[in-house]
């Protein structure tokens, strides 16, 4: 992980709170699952990912915190995790990418009473080394909405 923000990310949000290390990367993925089951059931949550994985361990860690939402929509560019993932997660939803358009990973959580949260990071050619951002200014956070919103319709469109 880079501990300096990435210039798309400057230029892109107000106020993205990079997350340097790993270990600050687990616990802002942990305080954005958490806040999934304030609401009992009716907050929704986006997700961009290769394979599905951070869901998948952010289940074995918060499982009932993820399964309490009201809906998973995920993208992903690999479908080795899917048949799991339909099986841990009732609520969820999910679209294919092709890989070579696959650059942008997100996890989005829209609360009915809080305001909603993001963590975002761009990855090119399955580079190790990225930058996850933080947002929870509503304006930034419908940036990286957007961008999912963008994904999901073409994902939709693509015929597997």
């Amino acid at each position: 992980m880079h501990s300096r923000d990435d210039r798309v990310c400057a230029k892109t949000f107000d106020r993205p709170l990079t997350l340097k290390t790993l270990s600050t990367f687990d616990a802002y993925s942990f305080k954005v699952v958490t806040q999934i089951d304030r609401d009992e059931g009716k907050n929704r949550i986006d997700i961009i990912s290769e394979t599905g994985d951070w869901l998948r361990k952010r289940e074995k860690r918060r499982g009932k915190h993820l399964r309490s939402a009201k809906k998973i929509r995920l993208i992903v560019a690999f479908l080795c995790d899917v048949p799991y993932l339909y099986e841990l997660f009732p609520n969820i939803e999910i679209r294919f990418q092709q890989p070579w358009h696959h650059n942008r990973h997100m996890v989005i959580v829209k609360d009915a009473v809080k305001p909603p949260a993001a963590i975002y990071f761009a990855r090119h050619h399955r580079t190790p080394y990225v930058t996850p951002v933080f947002v929870s200014r509503r304006g930034d956070v419908e940036v990286v909405q957007t961008a999912f919103d963008d994904r999901w319709k073409k994902a939709t469109e693509l015929t597997r």
